[in-house]
This record gives structure tokens, sequence and C-alpha cells, in this order.
């Protein structure tokens, strides 16, 4: 008796999964004829060609077969895991400034007079990442530039050995002129790109841009407020930030313009970097259809005639306008613009067209590398400063204890 009833008890077993697999047929057939639309069957796929569906096919057919390949673990569709993948490397791995690596670099010639006020700015601005590099590219200085500047690189380097290894190094080339020329300036600007493909600036995230002739104290504490708000969407929304770069700050009265400190309230930033500048959709500007980005907010001041070319955005919390092309003095660049990758050349700035070495810059950015810039309201960078008689009249006190 219990051996007849273990035999009954196998063959309602069987029975049960006998009906099961006639019910996963049936839904297969009902859901292929759904998917086809009843058309008239076609030729099956071959079943190496992968796809979901023909997973599907392969799957019922071990199922009857009784293939052992079904105790095998089924991978996702590649395409999907590639696509996942290239989804997370967009997403930036370091939020705040605190967590990257910069090169901090600049050109210059005979600059010795104005290195000890803008290396101050850059060593301030520099302690507020994990690590900053510091590089000047210089040409045929007739001053002190060379000596002043090792000099400072030294102790530089020194006083981060045991914290960030923090460098400063100097790089020195001839040019085919002995006159400034802006052919000099982008091979000049290049020699600070190529250098990312050393060994000791590969882990750079990004390069950090700036000219030698902005004596003014930076208002560092702002600036990293402004990298830190864009950083979440770095490689996203964007891939350069560019400063507001002001030559003067000025108060409108019955009509007319009156120069001020930087602290009056109100006080309009005068944009200079028109050379440089061209907006969304490519329109120029100058003196005669100034610009005023207002600080850390949407507002352009009386530039009326601008509102429907330039279009605000918030980035991270921090105003910023998408243009085609500019500078202001400095720009903070993702390195990766810079580095060869997936068979698409790093940019550099052409040598030979002649006009603002930046413009051929910002167009490879755009083009090959589909990256967007932003001029951000808050990047604020006062040019001039240098001379006894700027100081007092460009730089405002009240940022000098930043």
């Amino acid at each position: 008796m219990v051996k007849a009833g273990s035999n009954l008890s196998i063959s309602r077993i069987s029975l049960l999964i006998a009906g099961g697999m006639a019910l996963l047929l049936l839904g297969f057939s009902f859901y292929r004829h759904a998917w086809m639309g009843f058309e008239t069957p076609t030729e099956a796929i071959p079943s190496q060609i992968f796809s979901p569906h023909n997973q599907a096919v392969d799957l019922i057919s071990s199922v009857l077969k009784g293939d052992p390949e079904l105790a095998k673990l089924r991978k996702l569709p590649r395409p999907m895991t590639e696509e996942i993948t290239t989804v997370q490397k967009k997403v930036p791995s370091k939020l705040v400034a605190s967590e990257l690596q910069v090169l901090i670099a600049m050109i210059g010639r005979d600059v010795g007079g104005q290195l000890p006020r803008i290396l101050k700015n850059i060593e301030r601005l520099g302690d507020r990442f994990a690590r900053a590099h510091v590089l000047l590219v210089e040409n045929d200085s007739t001053d002190n530039t060379r000596e002043f500047f090792n000099a400072w690189a030294a102790e530089y380097s020194s006083k981060r050995a045991s914290t960030s290894a923090s460098t400063a190094n100097l790089t020195s080339f001839s040019a085919a002129t002995g006159k400034k020329n802006l052919q000099t300036l982008a091979v000049a600007r290049n020699k600070y790109l190529d250098a990312l493909s050393l060994p000791q600036y590969a882990e750079v995230d990004y390069i950090i841009a700036v000219d030698t002739d902005m004596c003014c104290s930076w208002e560092v504490t702002r600036m990293v407020k402004v990298i830190n708000g864009a950083l979440p969407t770095s490689g996203i929304t964007w891939h350069t930030l560019l400063s507001n770069g002001v030559c003067g700050w000025l108060i409108r009265e019955n009509e007319q313009f009156r120069e001020v400190d930087p602290s009056v309230p109100r006080a309009l930033p005068l944009y200079c970097d028109y050379f440089a500048f061209k907006g969304i959709k490519g329109e120029s500007y100058s003196m005669a259809n100034r610009l005023y980005f207002m600080p850390d907010r949407c507002e352009l001041g009386p530039a009326e005639s601008s509102r429907d070319q330039l279009q605000c955005t918030l980035i991270g919390g921090q105003p910023g306008y998408e243009v085609n092309a500019g500078f202001g003095g400095m720009a903070m660049y993702r390195a990766d613009l810079f580095r060869t990758a997936d068979g698409v050349e790093g940019c550099r700035h052409n040598t030979h067209l002649g006009g603002c070495e930046h413009n051929s810059l910002n167009e490879c950015i755009r083009t090959n590398k589909k990256g967007r810039l932003f001029v951000m309201t808050g990047l604020i960078v006062n040019w001039g400063g240098c001379s006894e008689a700027q100081g007092p009249k460009w730089c405002s006190q009240g940022n000098l204890l930043d």
C-alpha cells in the first residue's frame, strides 16, 4: 500500500508539471501572436542572435529537452549593462572642492612685478582643494619673473610636502618672435594643457587657468561656494566655468555712470573680456553694448539689449549664463576635455588662426567634446589692480580679509 501510494503521488506530481508546462507554452504562444500582431508566422530567428525574445525561446526549448544548461546563470543583455555603466560614469564622484586635485596654470612674460599678488591669490584658492599644483609657463622674460617664481615655488611645495603634496613648477620656452602676439599666447597656453599628460598630473580633475594681471584680492569663499554648487552636475550640465571678469564697478545716476568701490550697494560690475566673449547665439559685445553680470543673481543690470540672447541657468543654485566662448581672466575646465578619450583628441588652442586664442579652444570643447560653457556671475575676478594707481581704485578693501 505504501509503495502504491508513492507511485500515485509521483504520477500526480508529473501531471502537475506537465500541466504547468502546457500553460507556460500556451502563454508563450499567446504572447508570440500578440507580439507579432497575429500575422502569419515567419521564419524563426536564429537563436544565436541575442535578444530578450530569443532568450525566452531558448529557455522554453531547454525545459522541454531537459537541457543541463538550464542550471547555468543567464547574463543580462550586454547592451543594457554598457548603457548603465555609461550613465554611471557621467555621475561625478567628487562633489566638493576639498576632494579635488587641480592644476592652476598661468602664462606670463616679464610679470615679476605682478607675481607677488597673483600668487598670493592662487595660494589662498589652492588651499581649498585636496591638492593644487601650480604651473607657470613663461617665455623670454628679461626681469625677475623666473627667479621670483622659482623661489616661491620651492617654498610652496615644501610647506605642503607632508600634507597635500601640492607642487609648483616653471616651464620656459623661447617664442619665435620677441614681441607678444596672439599666436605666442596660444602656444604658451597649450603647454600647460600638454602638461596634463605628465605623470605628476595624471590624477588632476580640473585645470584652472588664470591671467597674471589680476592683482586685486580674490573673494575665495565666494568662488568655492560657486564651485561646490556646480560640482554635482559637472560633465552633465556643464564642462567649463568661466569667471565674471570685471574692470571697474559703476553706479548709474541721472543716466550717467560713475565709478565706485565694489563694496557700494548695487554697484554694477563692468564685464570687460569682450575679446573672448561670444553669446550662446554667437553674438558679440563691446563697451558700446556692455554687459553687467550681477553677482550671485540672474540679473544683467541695465544691459536690457542682452536679455533676449542671454538666458540665466541655476547650476546647483548658482546663476550662470551659457555662452559659446569666453574667459574673463579665470576659467575652470574639466581636465578630460584636454585628454584623448574614446578616439577623440583632447582640445587645444589653435596656433594658426589668429584672433582670440580662447575662441578656438572653446569651439573645440563645444564641438568635439560636446561640452557646455557658463559664465558664473558669482565667480568674480577684478582685472588690473597691479599698479599703485589701480589698486585703491578697483580693489575693494572689503574682500582683503576673505
